[in-house]
């Protein structure tokens, strides 16, 4: 009898457990949500939260960048996004259900790929702006899309995203 009583306490501990989420997960998803509702000032809200909870979230960092590439703040981007494929690439694991770390590192490029483009665009419509650095940002752009191909070569965003520079490069 006691070890039946001792095997359903250890199985019910066990299940009850593996339930749990860990520090900063539930916030992160909040965050998500927000975010996907169209509320980005709640949802940086949220994801600041869950880092103050848990400063391991990569993905919440990642959706900092997301954030800060909308609202064109690029050298924020940077760092919040190039924060989060440091975490990926370091630990190598992921809180997304279903997705991999490098699923979610091949983002992290393509975002990076975005800001390096967006500037080099930023620069191309400034007057007494330098070509070289201009050029330098595209380069660095089609640097960051190879790596996220390398890392996710079925994401049809990041394909999408590599043609598109690869067009605009023809036309200037």
């Amino acid at each position: 009898m006691r070890i039946i009583t001792l095997t359903t306490l250890l199985l019910g501990i066990t299940l009850l457990l593996a339930g749990c989420s860990d520090p900063g997960e539930e916030t992160y998803n909040r965050g998500v949500k927000a975010l996907n509702a169209g509320k980005p000032a709640e949802a940086r809200v949220l994801f600041l939260r869950a880092l103050d909870e848990n400063p391991h979230i990569a993905e919440a960092y990642l959706n900092l960048g997301r954030i800060d590439i909308k609202q064109g703040t690029f050298t924020k981007a940077r760092e919040n996004t190039l924060n989060a494929l440091e975490m990926l690439e370091k630990n190598q694991k992921t809180i997304i259900s279903g997705a991999t770390w490098k699923e979610q590192a091949a983002l992290a490029c393509n975002n990076m790929a975005s800001i390096a483009f967006q500037q080099a665009l930023e620069l191309n419509k400034r007057e007494n702006s330098s070509p070289t650095e201009s050029e330098r940002l595209l380069d660095e752009a089609k640097s960051w899309l190879a790596k996220a191909v390398e890392m996710d070569p079925e994401n049809e965003t990041i394909q999408k995203n590599r043609v598109f520079i690869q067009k605009w490069e023809k036309q200037e």
